[in-house]
């Protein structure tokens, strides 16, 4: 509880490519730790979730 916070960071382009991403942690540094990887699998859970659509968004057939 008394270790500050992380703040992981992205940069994305429109289309969905990662231009850049950093952490404040020591493995930060090398732009590959754990934060970013959590951050990174977040975002791409929400955008398969917003993009997806349920059978009753869906026209009849």
């Amino acid at each position: 509880m008394r270790e500050k916070p992380l703040y992981p960071w992205t940069i994305t382009r429109s289309d969905g490519a990662i231009v850049g991403a950093h952490c404040d942690c020591m493995a930060g540094l090398g732009e590959a730790c754990t934060p970013v990887a959590a951050l990174l699998i977040s975002v791409s859970t929400l955008a398969l979730i917003r993009d997806s659509k349920t059978v009753t968004e869906k026209p009849t057939y």
